[in-house]
């Protein structure tokens, strides 16, 4: 049984089917920007590469988008029933997103049973594990070793869940470590946004700049390749916006 968290995230966030059209559109948006970035990762590669999701939630539409350029992942989450929702939850959920990645890319051979069983294949890759940014090790077990990873990806996890913009990138930094040299980062963060709603609760969100993550991935030596900025809707359930950041780890 899912949680009140899940329940309430994924009614509000990810619904099975379209509810609220501007926070819909919302998920296009960010599908398309997912789906690119892949485009992007397995055209820089050649290949496919080995992925960490860090924080994934109950929420598999991401993973999905991205895919194409995975050849394997690692799924996690700091909630139990989270970690659960992964490794059970029913992927037909997921079905209508995988229509609208049929028809975003029609050029691109997608097919909504394919899609879906591919989805199913790679959350079961391997058992998601226990994280938590604010703790040391960061997985249990500690199986994640610094500079070994080739795709780090974040789906509004430190932006999320942070209050100050001191906490949120220290958390990030922590993650970066994980990237090997010449290995990517897809982060998705709130922009100009101090909260988001989840239920009848305000969670916080740092207010960060877009210039601000820039910076910070920069000073880290990652190169920013895109950028993907969200349109405002009236009717979404956060305030500000987001971006999508597509950036690569210096190789030397």
């Amino acid at each position: 049984m899912a949680s009140l968290y899940e329940d309430h995230y994924l009614q509000c966030y990810w619904p099975a089917r379209p509810n609220n059209p501007d926070m819909w559109l919302d998920n296009l948006e960010l599908l398309q920007a997912y789906f690119h970035a892949a485009e992007q990762v397995l055209a820089g590669e050649g290949a496919k590469v080995e992925a960490l999701d860090i924080s994934t939630g109950p929420c598999l539409a991401p993973l999905m988008a991205t895919m194409r350029c995975i050849d394997r992942v690692q799924l996690s989450d700091f909630d139990s029933s989270n970690r659960e929702h992964i490794a059970r939850s029913d992927i037909g959920y997921w079905t209508e997103y995988a229509n609208e990645l049929v028809r975003l890319f029609p050029d691109h051979g997608l097919e909504r049973t394919q899609l879906l069983s591919a989805l199913d294949g790679m959350r079961l890759q391997a058992p998601p594990l226990d994280v938590d940014l604010r703790r040391t090790p960061i997985f249990l077990p500690d199986i994640v070793a610094p500079d070994s990873v080739g795709l780090l990806t974040m789906h509004f996890v430190v932006d999320s869940i942070c209050k100050t913009t001191e906490e949120c990138f220290e958390m990030l930094a922590r993650s970066l470590r994980l990237v090997r040299k010449g290995g990517w980062l897809l982060l998705s963060a709130l922009i100009d946004s101090k909260g988001w709603q989840l239920g009848d609760n305000i969670e916080p969100s740092p207010n960060l700049s877009e210039t601000e993550v820039d910076n910070f991935l920069t000073a880290r030596h990652f190169e920013v390749i895109s950028r993907t900025r969200s349109i405002h809707k009236p009717r979404q359930i956060y305030d500000g916006g987001w971006t999508v950041f597509l950036a690569r780890k210096e190789a030397g």
